[in-house]
């Protein structure tokens, strides 16, 4: 049996009781460590809460799960999943795999940031886009669809949810974002994306140290935010948004 554990946004305290039960009569835990970044020490918690080893994996062991199918054939295996199971396109395809090899698989669902950003800013989720991901970009790719898929959000007057890239250990840092869509309206654009257009910026979410701001791209060229992060760029929002956004987000400005 393969068990696919949510944990939330808040590390090891998110956990349900039932995960929980799930976790301490499992033969094998894994914990997948590529998709989001967990808070310290969160291995450690695990190992001292179930009393076992607790496996780290990156992606080429989920991507190449082989190892996780047999196991999960003679035993009961427990992949930990930061946020959602189901909302990432890779522990789906784990999913499948592992099913049309015979594997039994249960899926145990959690808070993910893609409806929490939302509820957390005070923004209708029912006028949220599709997510948009926003990757490092270099001198040989630089993609056009980012900017694409949010000028048609703008235009459809969706609230865009934009997540920002994560490579071993780092999630890309607002400052670093609001530069590349800037650069991205340079070189694609019409005018959708301006120096005094609005963004909300959510750092750590579920985390000690999270933060939710408001400002313009122009107030966030030198905000860093957190250890992970991702914008929002409302558009149109209504009276009710308007007035959620101002109590529930810190206001930003740029320092002189």
């Amino acid at each position: 049996m393969l068990n696919l554990v949510g944990m939330g946004l808040r590390g090891t305290l998110s956990l349900t009781l039932q995960e929980d039960e799930v976790l301490r009569k499992s033969d094998k835990i894994y914990f997948e460590a590529y998709t989001s970044i967990a808070p310290e020490n969160t291995i450690k918690e695990l190992e001292a809460r179930y009393s076992k080893s607790v496996r780290s994996l990156d992606r080429s062991d989920v991507e190449n799960p082989l190892e996780i199918i047999k196991e999960s054939l003679r035993g009961i295996v427990s992949l930990i999943v930061v946020g959602d199971p189901l909302t990432a396109t890779t522990h789906n395809q784990l999913r499948f795999e592992a099913e049309e090899s015979g594997v039994v698989v249960k899926c145990y669902e959690n808070a993910s940031i893609l409806t929490a950003a939302f509820g957390y800013t005070g923004l209708f989720t029912y006028r949220m886009s599709p997510p948009v991901s926003l990757p490092f970009p270099n001198e040989k790719f630089f993609p056009r669809s980012v900017y694409d898929k949010i000028a048609k959000n703008i235009e459809n007057r969706r609230h865009s949810l934009i997540l920002l890239d994560l490579s071993p250990g780092k999630g890309m840092k607002v400052s670093e974002a609001v530069k590349y869509l800037l650069e991205m309206e340079k070189n694609f654009g019409s005018g959708f994306l301006t120096e005094d257009k609005e963004l909300i910026a959510i750092s750590d979410l579920g985390h000690q140290d999270e933060k939710i701001a408001r400002g313009t791209f122009r107030d966030m060229v030198s905000y860093e935010g957190g250890k992970i992060n991702c914008l929002i760029l409302p558009e149109t929002p209504t009276e009710d948004e308007v007035r959620f956004m101002s109590r529930f987000c810190r206001k930003i400005t740029l320092v002189q």
